[in-house]
């Protein structure tokens, strides 16, 4: 670092000293200005922008105005303002437990986890019966994937804070991804006893009842969920699946249709100004491939049954199936690969292979070979 760098910091800090904050911001943008990677300005000219003293503060908490300002950009959204001031706040007054809570919470939100459960250790330092504290490092751990620390963290919150729905809900999904059923279900039942109305704890137990098999008792869960919140789209999702499972097809292929709300579905619809297709509708189909070449081909077997009921036959699927499906099917048929754009001229209404069944598969006597 040349002289006049550090004679320019030393006449910005001077300026800070002094409340001259103008000045001190216009030495720091002149150093960066010729020097855009200099620490030392750069996190000077963070600290004046972010309204905090130069030192570390002997007083235990910032100003209200300060913690105000925090929890705006929190609710705001502005997760990387709220990290950089959190930390900036943290080198000030580090020993206010909030401001280190925030940072965890931040932290883990970007996937730094052994940065946050730091975070949350140091707030538990100050505030050893912090109930909110464990419970997030909790969080943490399972994120991390440390799911033994995690329910440890969420079992000492507990002891804090007895009638917490949330915490044993925690318990319940760490132990559901451990593969511990019974114990989960055993904590989900916690939850609801606590809060009869929480859809997520219903939902939770309605998989842990099917990993155990229990077929039946997952699908009322589910629907104890869907009564709470109608949109709930991980029980609308999972639900037909158990009805299927049970073979209750006409009941099942119908709601099976929700699974195009699912946020997290593999693959996204076919966008057409042409309608859906619908049995008893004749002329030119386009027929799509849906989620993974697993379904595809599972769904396969129903396109020779679609075309008996149209007058020509366009199909859409993974590009390593088409060879096989063209040996299968007879001449006449249309092929393209996913990705490839379909004229819409060349179709008069289009349905996904996922759909196909609800029109061809409604009993279990349908799927017997004739």
């Amino acid at each position: 670092m040349t002289s006049s760098v550090h004679k320019s910091l030393a006449r910005a800090k001077k300026h800070l000293k002094a409340g001259d904050l103008s000045e001190a911001e216009k030495t720091y943008c002149e150093i960066l200005a010729k020097f855009p990677k200099n620490k030392k300005a750069i996190q000077g000219y963070q600290r004046l922008k972010s309204g905090l003293p130069v030192k570390a503060s002997s007083g235990r908490e910032p100003p209200k105005e300060q913690v105000r300002e925090l929890i705006e950009l929190y609710k705001a959204g502005k997760f990387e303002e709220t990290l950089a001031k959190s930390e900036a706040m943290i080198k000030v007054f580090p020993k206010f437990a909030f401001i280190l809570n925030i940072s965890g919470v931040e932290n883990s939100a970007f996937e730094r986890y052994n940065t946050a459960i730091e975070a949350y250790r140091k707030a538990l330092k100050l505030d050893p019966e912090n109930a909110e504290f464990y419970g997030n490092m909790g969080n943490a751990f399972r994120r991390k994937g440390d799911l033994d620390a995690a329910v440890r963290c969420y079992r000492k919150a507990l002891q804090i804070q007895p009638n917490s729905a949330t915490l044993y809900c925690n318990i319940g999904n760490a132990l559901l991804i451990k593969g511990e059923f019974e114990s989960a279900i055993r904590n989900f039942k916690s939850a609801l006893r606590i809060d009869p109305n929480d859809s997520e704890a219903w939902n939770n137990k309605g998989v842990a009842l099917r990993g155990q098999g229990k077929l039946n008792a997952a699908i009322e869960s589910y629907d104890k969920t869907i009564e709470i919140s109608p949109d709930h789209m991980d029980a609308r999702y999972n639900r037909p699946l158990l009805v299927l499972n049970l073979e209750d097809f006409k009941t099942g292929w119908p709601t099976y249709e929700y699974r195009w709300k699912k946020s997290k579905l593999v693959s996204a619809p076919t966008v057409t100004r042409r309608p859906k297709w619908r049995l008893g509708d004749q002329g030119r189909v386009l027929v799509w491939g849906e989620q993974g070449i697993g379904d595809e081909i599972m769904f396969a077997s129903l396109i020779r049954d679609l075309h008996t009921v149209c007058s020509h036959l366009i199909v859409k699927a993974d590009l390593r199936l088409i060879p096989i499906l063209r040996r299968s099917f007879p001449r006449g048929f249309e092929f393209y690969a996913n990705g490839e754009t379909v004229p819409e001229d060349d179709y008069d209404a289009h349905i996904d292979m996922g759909s196909l069944p609800m029109h061809f598969r409604p009993n279990i006597n349908s799927f017997k070979i004739a």
